[in-house]
């Protein structure tokens, strides 16, 4: 059975990105993403049958949501597991978001 490695994420808007893009502490052998990869991930899955990729999109093609607070709390290492597909590490922004749910 094919899998797929899905994950939920938000596109940033362009000036947080190129915020984001300018903070580049230069480390040398560290990678920075270019603006165009740059997200903010809601929710990882990991390696799930193919199939259920068209499902997925589908379900969440009918969320909308609006602006949102989103402070930064401290720059955090993303450890992938052993025997995932893409090795090595990934230096994440941690974030808290504050929202307030209405059934309106």
């Amino acid at each position: 059975m094919k899998t797929k490695r899905l994950f939920v994420a938000i596109e940033l808007p362009e000036s947080t990105r190129k915020f984001l893009v300018d903070l580049d502490p230069k480390i040398r052998g560290a990678r920075w993403l270019d603006a165009g990869q740059m997200h903010l991930t809601l929710g990882f899955f990991g390696d799930v049958p193919e199939d259920v990729d068209l499902t997925f999109r589908e379900k969440l093609s009918v969320i909308e949501f609006g602006s949102f607070f989103c402070p930064s709390s401290a720059w955090e290492p993303f450890r992938r597991k052993a025997g995932q597909r893409y090795s090595g590490s990934v230096l994440a922004l941690g974030i808290r978001i504050f929202f307030n749910c209405t059934n309106e």
